[in-house]
């Protein structure tokens, strides 16, 4: 089999067992909870409760040191069955009662193998008819809808699918790191590195445990799984939030296909990442406040004592809330944002007794949900890993925006704020000839609070125009950063026409996504307006690109809701909604405004991965070593041993044929690159093939990752590659090339395990 069918077969391996632990368990599950309502709310109900039964689960058994996939398959079957019986009102006593009684049945063969078969047919063409019920509903009486679907689903395979089957490594320098950490979590040891927020972690943990896949391939394919899942949370928002039926539909498929945005806004949507897994848990955070409001007033207007549905919402909104930080605080952050931007928005409910109390506990119990697990590991010795330090002073105002620069601070004067004084009074002050022909300073008096908010309202737009065109939408595109600032001026303002309407939530809906836009802009040049950067630009136009469809839908259908206000328009509006949406995506055909997919540099050659799958595949676990760079490290750390090239290198590099280098397995390969990739860094000499030049250089001295970088890549592969041939001529027969193209080789020795190899040798390059 080629490696792009099975990367394409792994794909769908690892999307179906995301799906079955996310969808299809909540949705047995909560069944009853689910009757009668929308099949978006189905999805974003299941979507949250699933994944935040995963990462508890993982959390639980990591810190009793328990987790295995036994327990984690016996805790997953309990606890689904316990919430299952409770939830749907199940008589267990009953039930069991049923069960043995059609097993006494069969035991007295009262019931014959036909009858059997027949109630096991009729169960099964019962399903079969329910499925084929929704799939007649979902297509054919909604084709137009289903049709958009596709339109989607088609353009993120277009789009992202080239890069998952054209490059099977890794493009993120990061991702062997996260592979570290779950590795160290089958061996118990969660937070090896620190305390860490794990939620992303846990779910693949979960998933390689349970489901038997090894992690290096779910890291290798997640990324194209979790981007179906950020696409489609976005657009199950947008339907349940817009009171238009295209509208959502024509916005999710623009921030897929569009060229509107620039590419480091979706060039890590390409990579297994914390921080973009953690998108998918903002947006439901923010519908169930806005459920909560609308619920909760209804309640209120009918008395109703059993708030059942508005404590639901609550409920979800703190699992939501809570899982932004359990995956990446920087998704907290912006959910932060949003909730802000939703007490004021709702402010007139907000402050009012039945809302105020439930949202502030609710938030309290989310956090704190969020933070225990973490909380119990620092509580018994382990240290924060180094981000959450940061994040956490930046909370607490420890860490300013960015760090002081001493030498412009000495260039200044002893004393900057001193000097800056001095600027600001030399600033109020004019001078004017007198009588003796000296110039006299006349104060100039100081600009009112209007102009100075003025002034930095003013600066601050340029700012944030400039920064918005450079990291979030293309410079040739800029007319959409200006219908960017139109929007959220017709948010604010037609959320507060529906308000004076008497249409609060509604309109509640529309300010909260026009301030919170307006937040985010903010974020874009924090210091223009005088707050502390949060989050670095780059990171900050992730969230920002996210928003921009959320943003562009809800005007869209607030304007189209006033224009046809009326509902003997509905049918009208619908109409005109299906138009401009369909006449909208394909305007950017003809303007060259699609997006093509991307071809990120990996990090790892195509080469390395199909030489470790098939090894994989065709040894016994832990007969076999392979000697490379530090890539393959955690990628076989299931089946087999790693050894590290520069130690390889080293042990031998002093001593030649005199020392002694062991490798106790029955295969040894040795992967080497003749042509070195850039790993992160590029160079003078980038993309040159190995030479004698190299193998006669020093070994680098370096620590970390750094060794394996620009030069020092060159440099180590060219001795390793000259060692081989050597070693080859030593060993003709023994030593084979195992696969061998222009740019790479993998050597393969098979070994006695009574008579091993002395691998260290004088291959005429070592240092003596």
């Amino acid at each position: 089999m080629s490696m792009t069918a099975l990367t394409i077969l792994q794909f769908i391996q690892v999307l179906c067992a995301y799906s079955f632990v996310v969808l299809v368990l909540p949705a047995i599950v909560l069944r009853r909870i689910l009757r009668g309502r929308s099949f978006s709310e189905q999805f974003l109900i299941c979507l949250i409760s699933g994944n935040f039964f995963i990462m508890n689960l993982v959390y639980a058994l990591q810190l009793m040191k328990i987790s295995h996939r036994v327990t984690l398959i016996m805790a997953t079957v309990v606890i689904v069955a316990a919430v299952a019986i409770r939830v749907n009102n199940i008589d267990v006593r009953r039930t069991i009662e049923d069960i043995l009684e059609k097993l006494k049945l069969v035991k007295d063969k009262a019931i014959g193998r036909k009858t059997l078969d027949v109630k096991l047919r009729a169960h099964v063409i019962k399903g079969i008819k329910i499925l084929a019920v929704k799939l007649y509903k979902g297509v054919v009486r909604k084709p137009i809808r289903f049709l958009w679907l596709v339109l989607i689903i088609g353009a993120m395979i277009l789009i992202y699918m080239p890069q998952f089957i054209t490059n099977y490594g890794y493009s993120a320098s990061d991702v062997p790191v996260h592979l570290y950490w779950i590795n160290s979590m089958m061996d118990n040891n969660i937070f090896c590195a620190g305390v860490y927020p794990f939620g992303f972690h846990c779910v693949m943990y979960y998933i390689n445990e349970v489901f038997a896949i090894d992690i290096y391939v779910v890291m290798r394919v997640v990324a194209f799984v979790q981007n179906i899942y950020i696409v489609m949370t976005l657009l199950a928002f947008l339907k349940v939030c817009c009171k238009n039926i295209y509208i959502p539909f024509a916005a999710t498929f623009l921030f897929v296909a569009s060229d509107f945005l620039t590419e480091n806004t979706y060039k890590r949507y390409y990579e297994p990442l914390p921080q973009e897994y953690g998108m998918i848990f903002i947006l439901p955070a923010i519908y169930f406040g806005f459920r909560f409001f609308e619920i909760r007033r209804e309640e209120l207007k009918a008395r109703v004592k059993k708030k059942k549905e508005s404590l639901l919402a609550l409920v979800l909104f703190a699992m939501s809330f809570g899982m932004t930080f359990t995956v990446h605080f920087y998704g907290t952050i912006v959910t932060t944002f949003f909730c802000m931007a939703m007490a004021i928005g709702y402010f007139f409910l907000f402050v009012r007794k039945g809302y105020f109390l439930n949202i502030i506990v609710t938030c309290f119990i989310s956090v704190m949900v969020a933070i225990l697990p973490m909380g119990i590991a620092f509580a018994t010795g382990t240290p924060l890993q180094g981000s959450i330090g940061w994040g956490l002073s930046v909370i607490s105002g420890e860490t300013g925006d960015e760090p002081v620069n001493d030498e412009e601070n000495e260039e200044q004067g002893s004393d900057g704020t001193e000097n800056e004084m001095q600027e600001e009074s030399l600033d109020l002050q004019e001078t004017v000839p007198g009588s003796d022909g000296e110039y006299t300073p006349v104060t100039v008096p100081e600009k009112s609070l209007t102009a100075k908010v003025k002034e930095v309202v003013v600066k601050g737009y340029h700012d944030v125009f400039k920064n918005m065109t450079e990291a979030v939408i293309k410079a040739k595109h800029k007319v959409a950063a200006y219908m960017l600032f139109i929007a959220i001026g017709v948010c604010v303002g037609l959320g507060i026409i529906f308000q004076i309407f008497r249409r609060y939530c509604y309109g509640g809906m529309l300010i909260t996504v026009g301030l919170y836009m307006t937040m985010m802009c903010i974020m874009l040049s924090p210091k223009s307006f005088g707050v502390p950067r949060l989050m670095d630009l780059n990171r900050t136009s992730i969230y920002f690109a996210y928003s921009v469809p959320v943003l562009f839908a809800i005007c869209a259908d607030g304007i189209l809701n006033f224009v046809f206000w009326f509902k003997k328009l509905e049918i009208l509006k619908n109409i005109v909604s299906c138009i401009v949406a369909a006449a909208v995506c394909l305007w950017i055909i003809p303007n060259d405004a699609v997006r093509r997919p991307m071809n990120n540099i990996t990090l790892e050659t195509n080469e390395a991965v199909a030489c470790l799958t098939n090894i994989i595949n065709e040894e016994e676990d832990f007969t076999w070593t392979i000697c490379s760079a530090n890539d393959e490290l955690q990628m076989g750390k299931e089946h087999g041993y790693h050894y590290e090239l520069i130690n390889f290198l080293n042990e031998q590099e002093y001593v030649g044929a005199e020392g002694e280098i062991i490798i106790p397995t029955q295969s040894v390969y040795f992967f080497i690159e003749k042509r070195p990739i850039d790993y992160s860094i590029s160079y003078e000499g980038s993309g040159q093939l190995i030479s004698e030049e190299g193998a006669m250089s020093l070994i680098p001295v370096s620590k970390g990752i750094s060794m394996y970088q620009a030069k020092n890549r060159w440099i180590l592969m060219s001795k390793m590659y000259y060692w081989a041939q050597e070693f080859r001529k030593m060993y003709p027969n023994e030593m084979k090339v195992y696969c061998e193209t222009d740019n790479f080789v993998c050597y393969k020795i098979e070994q006695n395990m009574y008579r091993l190899y002395n691998f260290a040798i004088d291959y005429g390059f070592n240092t003596y």
